[in-house]
């Protein structure tokens, strides 16, 4: 089976919101998590050690890599 190396680009935009939320502590920390998530796949990182590093499961980094696909910052900040 082929498998696709999908590459997450983040903007500049969306890099700035998604690490103000990872370092303000007023920041829910489910979004936190979830921001964590998009942006080690925005450094280059593949799923398989994204689900490691953070020990969860690759379907989880995936969901949230779908998600920010489809909607971008705007729908991911506040709803991720």
């Amino acid at each position: 089976m082929n498998k696709t190396k999908i590459t997450l680009n983040v903007i500049a935009e969306q890099n700035e919101k998604l690490n103000k939320m990872v370092n303000s502590s007023k920041s829910e920390q489910r979004l936190v998590f979830r921001a964590t998530i998009i942006l080690l796949l925005s450094y280059g990182n593949n799923e398989r050690k994204v689900a490691r590093e953070l020990d969860i499961n690759i379907k989880a980094v995936r969901k949230w890599r779908d998600r920010f696909f489809q909607k971008g910052t705007d729908y991911s900040v506040p709803y991720l």
